[in-house]
C-alpha cells in the first residue's frame, strides 16, 4: 500500500477548483458570486474536511488534526477523513493517531507506528513481526530491514539483526548505509571486531562524509582511545563543509560517548537516514512522517 496522500498537494488542488467555481457563478444581478456567499458555505464533515485541508496548507497541523477528527465523528465511515485524520494527528503528536492506527491495516504509515509502539513497550518480537509484515515497495524496501534488524538487537537477538543486514552490506547498492547500521549494532552488543569492520566499509562505502556519519566514526574512535583518528574525521568534515567548522569543537567533546544508546535509538537514526533522503528527492511530505517517527522514538532529538 502506498504512504498517505500529501496534504498540502491535495489543498492546492482542491482551493484551485474552489477558485475556478466561484470565477464562473454570478449571482442573479450580474455580480461575482464569492467564496463566502451562503450557496458555498459547507458545514458538517465537508466543512470539516476543507477546514483541515486549508490548515495543514498553513502548517498548523494541530488545527489539521482538530477539524479532521471533528469530520470524522460526524461521518465515521469516510475512509478519506480518516486517513488525513491519522496523519495530521500524527504530525501533530495526538494519541488519537495510534487509535487510528488500529483500524488502517493495510497503511504502510500505520503500521510504523504501530510498530514503534510495540518496540517502546519492549514488545520487540511483536514490532519485529509488525515490521517483517510490511509490503516491501517504494521507499520502505530500504527502510524495513534496517528496522527488522534493530527489533532483533532489541529482542536479545544479535546473530540475527546482523544476520538480517549481510546480505545488504554484501551487496553494491546502499552498502555503506547497511554496514552503518550494522556497525552501530555490534557495537552496542559489545561486538568490537565486527564493529570495526563495518565501521570501515562504512567510512569507505558511504558516498562522502557528512554530520552524523562523521559523529558515528568520531565517537568509535574516541571511546576506543583513538583520538588522533576521531580528530581527523572532524579535520576531514570541516574541509568538506565549511558550515559546521563553528561546531567541530562542540562535537569533538562530545564524542567519547555513543550516539546510539539502544534499539529504539538504532530505529529512530533508520527513520532520519530515510527522511535525509526524501529532503534530497523533494519529498518533503513524507519526509516529515519519517521524522515524526523518529521523534516519537526519540524525543531528544528536538
Amino acid at each position: 500500500m502506498p504512504f498517505l496522500p500529501p496534504l498540502r498537494r491535495s489543498i492546492l488542488l482542491i482551493l484551485s477548483l474552489l477558485s475556478a467555481c466561484a470565477a464562473a457563478e454570478v449571482s442573479g444581478d450580474g455580480r461575482p458570486m464569492t467564496l463566502n456567499a451562503p450557496r458555498l458555505a459547507l458545514t458538517g464533515a465537508p466543512g470539516a474536511y476543507l477546514g483541515g485541508r486549508f490548515a495543514a496548507a498553513q502548517g498548523d497541523v494541530g488545527k489539521a488534526s482538530e477539524l479532521f477528527l471533528d469530520g470524522l465523528k460526524r461521518d465515521p465511515g469516510n475512509s478519506d477523513l480518516q486517513q488525513q485524520a491519522f496523519l495530521s494527528s500524527l504530525l501533530a503528536d495526538r494519541p488519537e493517531a495510534v487509535d487510528l492506527a488500529r483500524q488502517m491495516q493495510g497503511n504502510v504509515t500505520a503500521q510504523l507506528l504501530l510498530a514503534n509502539v510495540e518496540a517502546q513497550a519492549g514488545r520487540w518480537s511483536s514490532a519485529e513481526n509488525r515490521f517483517s509484515a510490511l509490503v516491501r515497495q517504494g521507499p520502505i524496501q530500504l527502510l524495513q530491514p534496517l528496522l527488522v534488524a534493530w527489533a532483533q538487537q532489541g529482542g536479545g537477538n544479535v546473530d540475527a539483526a546482523l544476520a538480517t543486514l549481510k546480505p545488504l552490506v554484501d551487496g553494491q547498492r546502499f552498502r555503506g548505509g547497511y554496514a552503518l547500521h550494522a556497525a552501530l549494532i555490534a557495537d552496542l552488543s559489545g561486538r568490537t571486531v565486527d564493529a570495526g569492520r563495518l565501521y570501515k566499509i562504512a567510512q569507505t562505502d558511504s558516498g562522502g562524509l557528512n554530520l552524523q556519519l562523521a559523529r558515528m566514526l568520531a565517537s568509535w574512535d574516541a571511546r576506543g582511545g583513538r583520538l588522533p583518528e576521531a580528530q581527523q574525521i572532524f579535520a576531514n568534515l570541516q574541509d568538506s563543509s565549511s558550515d559546521v567548522a563553528i561546531a567541530i569543537p562542540a562535537l569533538y567533546l562530545s564524542a567519547g560517548k555513543p550516539l546510539v544508546r539502544n534499539a529504539a535509538d538504532g530505529m529512530a537514526e533508520a527513520y532520519l537516514a530515510l527522511a535525509g533522503a526524501l529532503r534530497g528527492q523533494d519529498n518533503n511530505d513524507l519526509a516529515l512522517v519519517m521524522l515524526r517517527l523518529a521523534l516519537d522514538l526519540r524525543p531528544d532529538l528536538t
